[in-house]
């Protein structure tokens, strides 16, 4: 057996011919271990059958979807089952604006700044333009 092979079959629990689900968004299974072909799109929690690292490019992995073969990400493989709640959860995109943490970071604070120093200055170029009389009412 490939080493890689049984590294990845001892580490998983998972055996060739087992069953792991894909992980992530944005996850593409390749006809090709060279990440070139035809592309198909996987969704998050897809239950595929895990056929085995490729021998030369172990880091993709031989999968079957549906009757359909190719190749995805090891990164994108997992044995754990998503549970419903986390799939919903991944595959809604985040409101607007919304923070990656409870407490602002540094950074969060940073833009709160640059935008509101932003606004002023958009407030006094409007007001330069009206005192000049510059505006489009000519």
């Amino acid at each position: 057996m490939n080493p890689t092979l049984l590294l990845v079959a001892l580490s998983s629990g998972v055996a060739p011919g087992g069953t792991l689900y894909v992980k992530g968004t944005g996850v593409t299974m390749w006809s090709k271990a060279d990440a070139t072909g035809t592309k198909t799109a996987l969704r998050d929690g897809d239950a595929v059958v895990w056929r085995g690292a490729d021998a030369r490019n172990p880091g993709m992995h031989a999968v079957e979807l549906s009757g359909k073969q190719g190749f995805v990400p090891q990164s994108a493989l997992t044995p754990n089952k998503p549970d419903a709640a986390d799939r919903i959860a991944a595959q809604q995109p985040a409101p607007q604006g919304a923070a990656l943490v409870s407490a602002p970071s540094d950074a969060q604070k940073g833009l709160a700044l640059i935008e509101a120093a932003s606004a002023q200055a958009g407030t006094r170029v409007a007001a330069h333009v009206k005192q000049q009389q510059l505006g489009g009412d000519k």
